[in-house]
C-alpha cells in the first residue's frame, strides 16, 4: 500500500473521529436542552423540536459511524427511526409513526440476525395485528401489538448480532426500557393512580431518559466492532 493511499485513509479516519466527537457534543447539548425545557420550563413544544432534532443527529452520527463498513442497514433503521419521531413528536400522527417504527425494527432486526429470511416471523406479526384490528376496530391498539411484537423479536436478536457487540445490546436494552414506560404512561390505572407524581408521571419523564441514549448507542454501533460475516442467529 502506497505512502498517499495511507495518509489518506490515516486523516480520513482522523476525520471520521472528530466528526463522531462533535455529533455526540451536539447530541448531549440537545439532551440538555429537552431536559431543561420538559422539565424545567414545561415547555413541550420547545423540548419536542430538541428532541427530533437528537435523532436527526443520530442519524448523522450513524451515518458517520457505519460509512467506513458499509453499515447501510443501521442508517435505514435510524432514517426510519427518524421519520417515525417526525410524524409522532412533530406531526402528532401517532399511527403513521408506530407503523414506520415497526419498519425501523424490521431493519434492526435483519442487521443483527444477518438472516434476512428470519423477517418472515413480521408477517405473522402483521396478520396477528390485522386480526386484532378485525375484532377491536380500533388501529392504535392494533399497531402497538405490531410494535410490541417487532421490539421484542429485535430486543432478543440483539443478543445474537455480532459477537460483543455491546452497544447494540444496551442500546435495546435501554430502548425496550423507554417502551415499558411508554406503556406505564398509556395504561389508564396508571395514568389515575397518584395524579402528576405518580407512576405514569415518572414513567413519563422517564420515556426519553431512556430513549434519547439508546438511540445514541445504537447509531454508535456501528463503528463499534467490524462486520463479521457468519456471526449471525444460529450462525
Amino acid at each position: 500500500m502506497s505512502f498517499n493511499k495511507l495518509y489518506f485513509l490515516k486523516m480520513n479516519s482522523k476525520f471520521e473521529n472528530y466528526a463522531l466527537i462533535s455529533l455526540s457534543a451536539l447530541w448531549a447539548a440537545l439532551v440538555c436542552l429537552f431536559v431543561y425545557f420538559d422539565f424545567a420550563r414545561g415547555d413541550g413544544q420547545t423540548a419536542g423540536y430538541a428532541k427530533f432534532a437528537l435523532i436527526v443527529v443520530c442519524l448523522l452520527i450513524s451515518a458517520t459511524a457505519a460509512r467506513k463498513n458499509g453499515d447501510y442497514l443501521l442508517i435505514a433503521a435510524m432514517f426510519l427511526t427518524v421519520v417515525s419521531d417526525l410524524f409522532i413528536v412533530i406531526i402528532g400522527n401517532n399511527p403513521v409513526g408506530v407503523s414506520v417504527f415497526c419498519a425501523a425494527h424490521l431493519a434492526h432486526f435483519v442487521r443483527n440476525t444477518k438472516r434476512p429470511k428470519l423477517s418472515g416471523v413480521f408477517i405473522i406479526y402483521i396478520a396477528i395485528s390485522a386480526g386484532i384490528y378485525f375484532i377491536s376496530r380500533d388501529i392504535l391498539i392494533s399497531l402497538s401489538v405490531l410494535y410490541a411484537c417487532c421490539l421484542l423479536s429485535n430486543f432478543v436478536s440483539s443478543f445474537f448480532a455480532v459477537k460483543r457487540k455491546y452497544l447494540t445490546v444496551f442500546g435495546m436494552i435501554l430502548f425496550l426500557l423507554c417502551d415499558i414506560c411508554v406503556l406505564l404512561y398509556n395504561l389508564p390505572d396508571f395514568a389515575s393512580y397518584g395524579g402528576a407524581a405518580g407512576i405514569s408521571g415518572v414513567a413519563y419523564l422517564m420515556i426519553w431518559i431512556f430513549y434519547a441514549p439508546s438511540q445514541l448507542l445504537l447509531a454508535l454501533s456501528g463503528s463499534n466492532e467490524p462486520r463479521a460475516a457468519g456471526n449471525g442467529m444460529g450462525g
